[in-house]
């Protein structure tokens, strides 16, 4: 009875210590009241933790979810039309426009965990989650593997030439997995350029 009333109490506490900083922080409660808001969005990619949160920017959020908890700071409650004049990736396109055609707002990523690089040789289509879940690539979860201070950097821009990094990493892993039997990466041009 004493230890169950002083984890109780425990619980209790931490819950008041840490209530005012829960509400600026993500609960799948701020997820529903983005489908409540965008109804439309509820059946696609959007529906989704990587809308708030991928790539991160700063405090486990991208700049989306920035400007939604920035919402907060200001209103004390979510505030998506905030946000929605913004354009918080960059690309030109607000958020608005780009949740209404089911992209990411604070992504430049076509998709969840698929980027598309667009250049003159043709477009390259990099899919990241086989690339950092699947025991098969050498990275699987080993982030830094692509990631580091002279590597990839953790955000996607697609106006930003990625050639020098790409030939230079992914053509090198590719030829190091063809060294060890494995004939699946590709190694021509025309085999990642469509």
């Amino acid at each position: 009875m004493r230890k169950s009333c002083g984890f109780i109490l425990i619980v209790l506490f931490a819950s008041i210590i840490f209530w005012p900083i829960s509400a600026l922080y993500a609960t799948p409660g701020y997820q529903q009241a983005m489908m409540d808001k965008y109804p439309d969005a509820r059946n696609g990619q959007l529906n989704n933790c990587a809308t708030c949160h991928l790539p991160l920017v700063a405090d486990f959020l991208n700049n989306y979810g920035l400007a939604l908890r920035e919402s907060v700071k200001q209103g004390g409650k979510v505030d998506f039309d905030f946000a929605s004049a913004l354009d918080s990736d960059g690309d030109g396109v607000s958020n608005i426009d780009e949740i209404s055609k089911q992209s990411f707002p604070g992504s430049q990523a076509s998709g969840l965990d698929q980027f598309e690089f667009t250049n003159n040789r043709g477009a390259v289509s990099f899919d990241h989650a086989s690339h950092s879940v699947n025991s098969a690539y050498m990275a699987f979860g080993k982030c830094q593997v692509c990631h580091f201070p002279e590597g990839f950097p953790k955000t996607f821009e697609d106006k930003v030439l990625q050639k020098t990094l790409a030939h230079k990493l992914c053509l090198g892993c590719h030829k190091e997995q063809h060294a060890q039997g494995n004939t699946n990466p590709p190694k021509q041009c025309a085999e990642c350029h469509n």
